[in-house]
C-alpha cells in the first residue's frame, strides 16, 4: 500500500474556466493537475452511464485523457466514442473492454489502438464487433458482421 504524501492536495472549482467547464481540479504539490469533467469534448457526452473524463496535464498542457463509454444494444450503426475534435486520438489509445452479445459468451481484454487502425473486440467466426480510430483521431465501435446485438463497455485507460 502506498501512503499519500504529507503535503495536502488542494481542490479548486473552475466552473467558469473556458477550457474546462464544470471542472473540479486537483493540484498536487508538484503542480501536476488532474481535471475531471463530465464531457469528452465540448458538449459531447462521453458515456451513456454517467462516466467522467479525466484530463491528465503537465503544467498547463493536456497530455492525455482517460474516460469511459458504454453502448447498449450495439448493432450495425457505428457509435462514436471519441469525435474528431477536442479530445480526439492524436497518436493512439489503450483500452480495457467487455463485450456481451445477445447470444453467446462475453469476451473482453486490453487493446492498444493507433490512428488508422481497426481491431476486433469480438469475433466468433460469424459475428464481429470492431473498434476503429480514423487517421484524424475519431474512434467508433460497430457490429461489422452477423446479426447479434451487443452491450459494450470500454474504459479508455490512456488516449494521447
Amino acid at each position: 500500500m502506498v501512503d499519500w504524501p504529507a503535503t495536502a492536495y488542494t481542490r479548486t472549482d473552475l466552473s467558469d474556466a473556458s477550457d474546462y467547464p464544470e471542472v473540479a481540479q486537483i493540484n498536487t504539490p508538484a503542480n501536476e493537475i488532474v481535471a475531471m469533467q463530465p464531457h469528452f469534448g465540448a458538449g459531447t457526452a462521453i458515456t451513456s452511464n454517467g462516466g467522467i473524463r479525466l484530463t491528465l496535464k503537465d503544467g498547463g498542457v493536456a497530455i492525455a485523457y482517460t474516460g469511459q463509454k458504454a453502448v447498449d444494444g450495439l448493432d450495425d450503426t457505428p457509435q462514436t466514442i471519441i469525435p474528431d475534435g477536442t479530445g480526439d486520438v492524436a497518436v493512439g489509445a489503450v483500452l480495457a473492454y467487455m463485450v456481451s452479445p445477445s447470444s453467446g459468451s462475453a469476451s473482453g481484454g486490453v487493446l492498444t489502438l493507433y490512428n488508422g487502425e481497426t481491431e476486433d473486440l469480438y469475433n466468433d467466426g460469424t459475428n464481429q464487433v470492431t473498434i476503429s480510430v480514423s487517421a484524424v483521431g475519431a474512434m467508433t465501435v460497430v457490429r461489422a458482421a452477423g446479426s447479434l446485438t451487443y452491450d459494450v463497455g470500454i474504459n479508455i485507460l490512456i488516449n494521447m
